[in-house]
């Protein structure tokens, strides 16, 4: 376990509950930490301010185009105005900390916008943190 994600999974209790939007994106299931996000709005509503919008796939490799069939922009908790666009809201859900699990550091690279996974009925769910996301640069 990377030594942020354990700092991370330490200072809350296991039992601690975190609210999770989940999204699908090309067919795979992903999820942001609501404590993260302000707010999500359509797209076009972001041409009235100056805001920085990233794609999800500018960040989050896939290996086919990609299309976003219901896109939100997800407002990003932080001092500057940062928006990251997703394909296709599915629900908020809460879960527990101890049903997170840490992305192997074997299998991305360093500071990765995907730092884990939860498994719910039965399907793999990655979560991105949005803080990483706009730091990441991909290769």
């Amino acid at each position: 376990m990377s030594s942020e994600i354990t700092k991370f999974c330490d200072c809350l209790s296991p039992d601690t509950e975190l609210k999770i939007l989940l999204f699908r994106q090309m067919g795979y299931k992903f999820a942001v930490e609501m404590s993260q996000v302000t707010n999500m709005v359509l797209p076009e509503s972001l041409t009235d301010r100056e805001v920085n919008i990233f794609y999800l796939h500018d960040k989050v490799s896939f290996k086919k185009d990609v299309t976003y069939q219901e896109p939100f922009a997800l407002i990003v908790r932080d001092e500057t105005d940062n928006a990251i666009i997703v394909d296709s809201p599915q629900e908020v859900f809460t879960t527990e900390v101890r049903f997170i699990h840490p992305m192997p550091l074997i299998t991305l690279p360093p500071r990765h916008p995907i730092w884990g996974a939860i498994v719910k009925k039965e399907e793999l769910i990655f979560l991105i943190d949005c803080y990483r996301f706009l730091e990441y640069e991909k290769n």
